[in-house]
């Protein structure tokens, strides 16, 4: 491939990753609760000076049980004090996080592999809906990859260590890096520098400090270990029956396989192998195997899938096909019909592509910032709608599992009839909790909820 050629290539390739993360970008994908509860502490924190969760005017709740953290919520908390409290102007931060990462990961595959191997494995990520399903959400995913690869492409530097704790202090899943790194020092039989576990440690006592100001190390521990308590084995089983049945697992799991299939082959052969690469395999492991203990969301393995999709083109390069002759060219034209595939279900039946049509941001929008700023907001069970209102004059109540409930004093008060307004899911209408109020407005899968009028006239 001639460097013009090259480049061709590569300035379409990023305006497709480009238009594909700005398109929709405050509609697709629609927002909802995890997304609700991140972006309301950085709500809080530019616009009253509390990193933390608001439980009524006033009071608020530890930060703690949001497993996305301050890589995420510092920069769109800086955003909304710039250009103002909404959900574009959250999800532009996750839009700049996203193109840093193609730009990162075509420049280390490119580092380690050349110019033909970075721009098939940038082919395969712009047409990956994952990253735009999970990325342009306001979420700790993508924005940890970030950083995972600003660290690999600085591992020999020993102030990559900042890179990594930035990376786990994103995301508690990317603690896993930590016995990664270590395994991988290990099997080269190296030992890290004071100054790299130096600057790794520094980012997480931060996140620590910030974090869980007021939490016991205990109740952290139980908040992340188990959060939904599932049955460890019931989940290990129906997680396990998901990578053989289910199309996402499926492939998930074919990726990770070639890529460990790769490294066996290279290891049993005596090739050395970069550790990098080494690091990356490895945490990509752990992140499935965390996964099976999971409740089974896909966004759980999502992080090892899209390390496995980046190294594919460098995977099957360096497999041991020098064997078949008649295979080897094969590989490029089987990625190119990878990435066409991709590319369709992205644009026609990803969970991206099926939000293209919503309008949830503009109608909670037209409805919330109408709302009286003097009267008092109940919202209960729907985070993602504090964000919208146009005061802090409300209360919440969000049960996000069994043992982690935000803001449970409230449900007297509105059983009191206490607050003047309610917003809540349409399909918790008829809870006796809201005996006092009927349903004025509904909008979206939401409703917005008043007074009866006996009630008001008392």
């Amino acid at each position: 491939m001639n460097a013009k050629t090259s480049h061709v290539l590569l300035v379409m390739l990023f305006t497709v990753g480009v238009s594909l993360t700005f398109y929709k970008l405050d509609e697709s994908p629609v927002t909802w609760m995890d997304e609700g509860l991140i972006t309301q502490t950085s709500r809080n924190l530019a616009t009253q000076g509390r990193y933390a969760i608001q439980t009524a005017p006033g009071e608020f709740a530890s930060p703690g049980i949001i497993s996305t953290s301050l890589p995420v919520t510092l920069p769109v908390a800086l955003s909304y004090k710039i250009f103002g409290v909404g959900l574009l102007q959250a999800r532009v931060v996750m839009a700049l996080y996203i193109i840093a990462f193609f730009i990162l990961a075509y420049l280390l595959v490119r580092k380690h592999a050349g110019q033909s191997a970075a721009l098939l494995g940038l082919a395969l990520l712009v047409t990956f809906a994952p990253i735009y399903g999970h990325g342009k959400n306001v979420l700790g995913e993508v924005p940890g990859l970030v950083w995972l690869l600003f660290a690999l492409l600085t591992f020999k530097n020993p102030w990559s260590g900042i890179f990594f704790g930035l990376a786990m202090v994103t995301k508690p899943i990317f603690l896993l890096l930590l016995p990664a790194i270590a395994i991988v020092y290990v099997y080269k039989r190296e030992w890290p520098s004071r100054i790299f576990i130096a600057s790794l440690a520094l980012p997480v006592l931060v996140w620590i400090l910030v974090q869980f100001p007021h939490d016991a190390i205990g109740n952290i521990l139980s908040i992340y270990a188990n959060p939904h308590h599932t049955n460890l084995w019931l989940s290990i089983v129906a997680n396990a029956h998901r990578f053989i049945t289910e199309a996402q697992p499926f492939y998930a799991l074919i990726l990770l396989g070639i890529w460990l299939l790769s490294l066996l082959w290279r290891w049993r052969a005596r090739v050395d192998i970069d550790k990098v690469e080494l690091v990356a395999a490895v945490f990509s492991l752990f992140v499935y195997l965390a996964y099976l203990r999971t409740i089974g969301y896909y966004r759980y393995f999502f992080l090892g899938e899209v390390l496995a999709l980046m190294y594919l083109p460098i995977t099957l390069l360096r497999s041991n096909l020098e064997r078949f002759p008649k295979v080897r060219p094969l590989i490029p034209a089987c990625l190119i019909l990878l990435v066409a595939i991709q590319f369709y279900q992205t644009s026609y039946h990803s969970w991206v592509a099926s939000a293209y049509g919503s309008h949830r941001t503009r109608d909670l929008s037209a409805v919330l910032s109408q709302l009286p700023p003097g009267k008092l907001v109940f919202v209960y069970q729907a985070p993602e709608l504090a964000n919208f209102l146009p005061s802090n004059n409300y209360l919440q109540y969000v049960k996000v599992a069994e043992d982690i409930i935000i803001g449970a004093d409230n449900l007297p008060r509105a059983e009191r009839g206490e607050p003047e307004l309610v917003l809540a899911h349409a399909e918790d209408a008829a809870l006796p909790i809201f005996s006092r109020y009927e349903i004025h407005t509904a909008f979206d899968q939401y409703m917005l909820m008043t007074k009866r009028w006996s009630i008001q006239s008392q």
